[in-house]
C-alpha cells in the first residue's frame, strides 16, 4: 500500500536500528490500513456535510485525517451509512 513511499524516505546515514524501526512501523500501518479498508465508507465534514472518498488509509494513519471547515473530517463506514439510510 503506502510502504513503498515510506521506504524511499529512509536515510542511509541513519543507524540500522532506526531504519529497521521505520520499516516495521510502515508494515504495521500498512497492515492496519488493509484491515480498515474492508470497512469501506467515506469521509464527511461535520460542519457542512461535504463527503469525499476515504482515500489512502495508510497515508491518513501516518499523516492525519483530512480537515475541512477547520475540523478533522469524520469517517463514516459502510455499516454506518446503511444505518443512516434506514432512519
Amino acid at each position: 500500500m503506502g510502504g513503498e513511499k515510506r521506504n524511499e524516505k529512509h536515510n542511509l546515514n541513519q543507524p540500522r536500528f532506526i531504519r529497521r524501526r521505520e520499516e516495521i512501523m510502515g508494515l504495521i500501518i500498512d497492515n492496519i490500513a488493509n484491515d480498515l479498508e474492508d470497512l469501506g465508507g467515506h469521509l464527511e465534514c461535520t460542519v457542512c456535510h461535504l463527503e469525499q472518498p476515504i482515500g489512502n488509509i495508510g497515508v491518513n494513519l501516518s499523516t492525519g485525517w483530512p480537515k475541512h471547515c477547520g475540523y478533522t473530517m469524520t469517517w463514516v463506514t459502510a455499516s454506518q451509512e446503511a444505518l443512516r439510510s434506514k432512519t
